[in-house]
């Protein structure tokens, strides 16, 4: 079984390496929902919200990556 928080966590570091991601304060892997909500700074609440049901790590990341409103 994949960790997929370990992944978001991983994750999360290359993308507030970049000057686009640099606000991204926290990717959350909610197991329940098979949902990954994507925190920026200074907010306490869900940015987005995305739909990672029956994804594949990779696929994950393919998702987040694809998703995420940065830039």
């Amino acid at each position: 079984m994949e960790q997929k928080q370990l992944i978001c966590d991983l994750l999360l570091d290359a993308i507030r390496q970049t000057r686009a991601g640099n606000d991204v304060s926290a990717l959350k892997f909610d197991e329940d929902k098979e949902v990954v909500e994507v925190f920026f700074d200074g907010s306490t609440a869900p940015g987005r919200t995305i739909n990672v049901a029956l994804d594949s790590g990779w696929a994950m990341i393919k998702d987040i990556v694809n998703q995420i409103d940065i830039g």
